[in-house]
């Protein structure tokens, strides 16, 4: 009979954890999914229409290349200017030519942190589980509200 209190108590154990793992993965490709809308919130907030956006994206070196390229693209068709501050520029490289021959959009990288990049707004991709936060306690209404800033 103990065996089977243990064995229960170890698989109830391990179960927490196994799911933490599972909710920070979902967490990362909700983000994804919802990027433009984290994108379109900032904006609204900065005031700034889509055909001027000139973005600042520092990349999170946590996390592989290969995931922040797809956030990248998913938000290419909202912006004329992308700045890419990362230390890893050999991973970003085809997604700027890529951008360029699909969109005509210009994207600059540099490595530096000190030194400040052209545009008018900046997009930690360190800190996207806070935006992702921040966008799922605004109501339904805030986030589907009309654009008033998509055309000025």
């Amino acid at each position: 009979m103990n065996f089977f209190r243990r064995l229960f108590f170890l698989w109830k154990k391990e179960e927490p954890e196994s799911g933490k793992a599972d909710d920070l993965r979902r967490t990362f490709f909700e983000y994804r999914e919802k990027a433009p809308e984290v994108l379109c919130y900032l904006r609204r907030e900065r005031k700034i229409a889509r055909r001027d956006l000139e973005l600042i994206v520092i990349d999170n070196e946590e996390e592989p290349a290969w995931q922040v390229c797809h956030v990248l693209q998913r938000l290419l068709p909202e912006m004329k200017l992308l700045t890419i501050v990362t230390g890893r520029q050999e991973y970003f490289s085809r997604l700027a030519r890529d951008a360029f021959e699909e969109y005509g959009l210009l994207v600059a990288m540099t490595a530096g942190y000190g030194e400040k990049p052209a545009g008018n707004l900046v997009l930690d991709l360190r800190d996207w589980e806070k935006q992702l936060t921040m966008l799922g306690d605004m109501s339904t209404e805030q986030r589907v509200g009309k654009d008033q800033f998509s055309e000025a």
